[in-house]
């Protein structure tokens, strides 16, 4: 789940959003490609991320998923995402981890 580029940027680790989402509907016709919250929680969790970062790097469509999953997870438990960073010019925005729980209020890693 590590993404090359951010590192490669930044000089920190990061994961890809771009690695859990499910592209499978977005190339039936079925309809559009989607991110659950569960699976942005997990990869939280999982990565001990202390930021989440989203912004287009050219794919809007991923970026777009991302800000969906984080408003649905920002609505189920408040606080679990802190917005630290925005800039409408690059349409990117920067969250600080405080908490995150799935969206059935299990914890998964405490900041």
């Amino acid at each position: 789940m590590l993404d090359p580029n951010c590192y490669f940027n930044t000089g920190r680790k990061a994961v890809s959003i771009a690695t859990i989402v499910d592209w499978a509907p977005y190339y039936a016709s079925l309809g559009k490609a989607h991110l659950i919250p569960e699976k942005l929680a997990e990869m939280v969790r999982t990565s001990k991320a202390a930021y989440v970062m989203i912004e287009p790097m050219g794919n809007k469509i991923q970026a777009d998923l991302a800000r969906e999953a984080v408003g649905e997870l920002q609505q189920d438990s408040p606080g679990q995402l802190e917005e630290v960073w925005h800039d409408d010019s690059e349409e990117a925005t920067i969250y600080l981890v405080r908490e995150v729980k799935s969206v059935e209020g299990t914890p998964l890693s405490f900041r």
